[in-house]
């Protein structure tokens, strides 16, 4: 059966944004959900994050659709580089790769981009790579989100004025993402 992974990002959670909607749409359409809780601020590394995905890695294959926001699309990165695993597709919303320069989040983010990335092996594992990116992200600058995007070789949807992506830009709903998400799932259904 194919999942879909919803991985939030730095001072998030699983029940935030539009991951709750995401979450019920896909439910009510017959798919199966993992949204994993990740340490953060508090205890957030890389490792602490490895060790609570890892126990959901049996279920990751070539069905598998992962979705992240923020720090997810990184983390989501480094999973793809770790494992010898191929999924279905990986979509990335508001996703870098690098320190952005802002020091509430480069010092719980730091592990995540410490180590080197293999960009094409990022790409290859990650099916239909899709990236949204925002022109006037708080957070994370446009040219570090298209950087990013264009190094593992994603489609990228530019999208105006949608903040970070967040509530607080009045997202918690993301249309374009479900139908992603349906697009490749259904396929393997």
């Amino acid at each position: 059966m194919a999942k879909a992974y919803l991985i939030h990002g730095a001072y998030g959670g699983p029940d935030e944004n539009w991951f709750p909607w995401l979450r019920s749409c896909l439910e009510q359409r017959g798919h199966e959900v993992i949204t994993p809780s990740f340490p953060t601020p508090e205890g957030q590394s890389l490792s602490a994050w490895f060790d609570i995905f890892e126990s959901h890695v049996p279920g990751l294959d070539e069905s598998a659709v992962l979705v992240g926001h923020s720090l997810g699309p990184v983390f989501i990165a480094n999973i793809l580089n770790k494992y010898e695993v191929h999924v279905a597709g990986s979509i990335f919303v508001a996703g870098f790769r690098a320190l952005l320069g802002n020091p509430d989040f480069d010092e719980i983010n730091s592990t995540f981009v410490e180590e080197p990335l293999d960009f094409q092996r990022v790409g290859n594992r990650g099916g239909t790579v899709i990236a949204y990116v925002s022109e006037n992200d708080p957070y994370v600058p446009l040219k570090d989100a298209l950087e990013f995007a264009e190094n593992v070789g994603a489609r990228i949807v530019r999208v105006p004025n949608a903040g970070h992506f967040n509530a607080a830009a009045g997202y918690s709903e993301f249309p374009s993402v479900l139908d992603d998400c349906l697009a490749l799932l259904d396929s393997f259904s």
